[in-house]
């Protein structure tokens, strides 16, 4: 079987992203963690960020006072782009940035012993080659009244579909990618009209590059979104069927379209 080519590194979008990066880009970081989380609750509180990318939701922890951040991906220019947060911040002592994989045993059997607070994956865990592992391993990372947020890709029936677009934009010369990325963004523009998503859509054409996702805009997280292999998917039912008999419970929900991602904080109940 011939491995499939992956030329798209998540760690480059995120510093290009970078360079983006405003305050009121990181003010939206931390609205989000906010949100979810609730206000003041992450004060005092210990972080594993699994799969940081360019660390601004680490950032974001550090800014809302959590006792302690470990912020790790297997992408070195990820890390790379955290620790410029890092050392823009005065590189602070409970903040701490590794080249570390999820699926690696020794990096969980050594940092999993204490447990964290809080356990954060958002869109990283599908990417791994084994999404049901990566799961694993990040619920061993969990002790009891632990909170785990993490985001997942959902499962339909354009699986096959996507997977196909994401290998053929991989495959694709520069000049190539630009001519996928320009036709799937027209595409998208179109769901907007047949939905009735005129809003969404002018402000999309109104902001261009500020038009946010999650803190990331609109032409970055277009390339994480074409570029990302590997690619799993999974119905929340599946989701919280596998949480469950790891003692989870699922506590906030934010369920999403095909090509999106099932948004979910689960506790730890025991």
């Amino acid at each position: 079987m011939t491995k499939d080519r992956i030329s798209f590194s998540f760690g480059k979008n995120w510093k290009e992203y970078l360079k983006t990066v405003s305050v009121e880009k990181i003010d939206a970081a931390k609205g989000d963690l906010e949100e979810w989380l609730g206000k003041d609750f992450i004060r005092d509180k210990t972080i594993i960020d699994i799969g940081c990318g360019s660390g601004i939701h680490s950032l974001g922890f550090y800014l809302l006072g959590a006792r302690e951040i470990l912020s790790i991906d297997i992408d070195k220019h990820s890390v790379d782009a955290a620790i410029s947060l890092w050392e823009e911040q005065g590189k602070p002592e409970n903040w701490k940035i590794q080249h570390a994989s999820i699926m690696d045993d020794s990096f969980i059997s050594e940092y999993s012993k204490k447990g964290y607070d809080i356990v954060y994956s958002w869109g990283v865990l599908h990417h791994t080659g084994d999404l049901w592992k990566a799961l694993d391993n990040a619920t061993k990372f969990l002790k009891r009244g632990s909170l785990l947020w993490i985001a997942l890709y959902v499962k339909g029936p354009k699986y096959n579909r996507d997977l196909a677009l994401k290998k053929k934009y991989n495959r694709s010369s520069v000049f190539g990618k630009w001519i996928i990325e320009k036709r799937y963004l027209t595409r998208q523009y179109i769901k907007l009209l047949i939905f009735g998503e005129f809003r969404t859509l002018i402000n999309a054409f109104l902001n261009r590059e500020n038009y946010m996702f999650r803190g990331m805009d609109k032409k970055h997280n277009l390339k994480d979104w074409l570029g990302g292999l590997p690619y799993e998917v999974a119905s929340l039912e599946e989701i919280i069927e596998f949480t469950k008999k790891r003692d989870l419970v699922l506590v906030k929900v934010r369920t999403g379209f095909e090509g999106g991602n099932n948004i979910c904080l689960f506790s730890k109940f025991k």
